[in-house]
């Protein structure tokens, strides 16, 4: 077990955090469990250590069988590159903008993302690594589409661009950049009041190596997971908690286990603003 603080300080622009007290072996194993306080946002592909140039998004059930078989060549066997990202409970099921600011499960659901990419196995071209990952919003009190009451004032705030003539030909065009305006307007108000509301966040991934890309000739590589915490403290600033998992199985000759808690408190404001940081691993 090995144990690192890191305490950085910003004043106007972001200052590298200074480590203290890491053994050369022990920045070697951190680095896939090293961590930004943050959730990655495509779990598969940070699991990969992948930058794919191009994600499918597909939209339907068609359209992602499609972006599947996308990713097998005509051997049968994996393409290395593939990238893909979908939300697959608003794909296949229905929920209503009303059961999203009532229910937490909805919420939970609806952010719920799926992700899933190849890339080329490290020292063997021939091989192939596949990884997949979720992740989603447990809670947030800073999601503006949830708020009931902020709704209703957009949605008051949004009747003055109606159009006065519906048959003018530029109607459409000009009430649109009135509510692109409006929207813009209110969600920096709503910014600038909830940037530090409370929220939770998680996510895992893991993976498997498949040997000459055929599906029937695999072996696991490991397990990653996160989860983030954000708390107010004040107007001006915010903590956040940080937990994260790594079961590292790239090499078989050394795998490892590492667990990485550490805390970050930010403060300031839009032009002067500092962070104080502590990690364990």
């Amino acid at each position: 077990m090995t144990s690192r603080l890191v305490m950085g300080l910003l004043l106007g622009a972001m200052l590298p955090a200074v480590l203290l007290g890491q053994s050369d072996d022990a920045a070697a194993k951190s680095g896939a469990a090293a961590t930004n306080f943050s959730v990655p946002e495509i779990p598969a592909f940070n699991f990969l250590a992948a930058t794919p140039s191009k994600i499918a998004r597909p939209n339907g059930a068609r359209a992602i069988g499609a972006a599947l078989l996308e990713g097998v060549d005509e051997n049968g066997r994996t393409k290395q590159g593939f990238a893909l990202e979908l939300l697959p409970v608003l794909q296949f099921f229905n929920i209503s903008l009303a059961d999203y600011r009532n229910h937490w499960r909805s919420r939970f659901l609806a952010n719920l993302q799926l992700s899933l990419g190849t890339a080329k196995a490290s020292g063997d071209s021939a091989d192939t690594d596949v990884g997949v990952g979720l992740r989603t919003t447990l809670f947030d009190q800073g999601d503006l589409l949830s708020d009931t009451l902020e709704a209703r004032i957009i949605d008051s705030l949004t009747d003055k661009c109606a159009p006065t003539n519906p048959d003018d030909q530029h109607a459409k065009a000009t009430s649109g950049a009135c509510y692109a305006a409006i929207l813009k307007a209110e969600g920096d108000k709503w910014t600038k009041v909830h940037w530090n509301k409370a929220s939770l966040i998680a996510a895992a991934a893991t993976g498997t190596q498949l040997q000459g890309s055929r599906f029937g000739d695999r072996r696991w590589l490991g397990l990653r997971a996160w989860l983030t915490g954000g708390f107010p403290i004040g107007g001006k600033a915010m903590g956040l908690v940080h937990a994260a998992f790594d079961e590292n199985r790239v090499n078989p000759d050394s795998g490892y286990r590492a667990l990485t808690l550490g805390g970050r408190l930010l403060f300031g404001g839009s032009s002067v603003n500092g962070f104080a940081e502590g990690l364990y691993q």
